[in-house]
Order: C-alpha cells, then structure tokens, then sequence
C-alpha cells in the first residue's frame, strides 16, 4: 500500500462523497490519514502476534509429533539425532 491510497482520505471530494453516500456521517466521523495508517500498524502488529503464537505451536506440534513417534518405535531421544 502506497502512502497515496490512504491520502485519499484527506482529499476533499472523497469526503464529500462519503457524506453524501451516508447522510448521518459527518466530516469528524471519517478518520484522517494518520488515524487510518495507525490503525493499519496496529492491525499488523495483532496479525503477525497471532502468526508468530500459530507458527511456535505448530512447530511445537511436530516436536511433539516427532517424540511420539520415537517413543513408539522404542527410540530415545539419545538414539535420535534432531
């Protein structure tokens, strides 16, 4: 996303349409440029959290998967090299 597409915000016509599309909305209810890029980082930074949380677990998840499947077949982690 270019810094051009959220400037959109600001330009004068859009707000006017935004106005005119929803009758109820006022010129203080569409956030400005700096409202929308903060909210776009704080999205982001949720996003890649969650990502990083799925990312450990499934890892975790195979460790565990691995372990399992050794301890099955008779093998200790000594015999296993990772």
């Amino acid at each position: 996303m270019t810094l051009q597409a959220i400037r959109v915000v600001e330009c004068v016509e859009f707000r006017d349409l935004c106005m005119l599309l929803q009758e109820s909305l006022t010129d203080k209810d569409i956030p400005h440029r700096d409202k929308v890029r903060e909210a776009i980082f704080q999205q982001f930074e949720k996003e890649f959290s969650a990502l990083k949380i799925e990312l450990s677990v499934s890892h975790m998840v195979g460790d565990m998967k691995r372990l399992l499947i050794n301890i099955y077949l008779g093998r200790t982690p000594l015999d296993v090299s990772v």
